[in-house]
């Protein structure tokens, strides 16, 4: 079983020369993690989004077939 790290980020700017404008907001993969000796998968996916410092609003582990 493998569970996959999806991150809140953005993925998309305007603006003009005063840095008035706009963003978009987008769920992300970026890493897969794989059971593997005692530790599980969902751990090795909650200590990844741990070690980047993300906010538990900010990241998802979703379980991959």
């Amino acid at each position: 079983m493998t569970y996959l790290l999806y991150i809140w980020t953005a993925v998309a700017m305007a603006g003009d020369h005063n840095g008035v404008g706009a963003y978009a907001m987008d769920w992300r993969p970026v890493g897969e993690y794989s059971q593997g000796g005692d530790v599980n998968a969902a751990e090795l996916c909650q200590r990844a989004a741990q070690q980047l410092g993300l906010k538990t609003e900010k990241y998802r582990c979703v379980r991959n077939k």
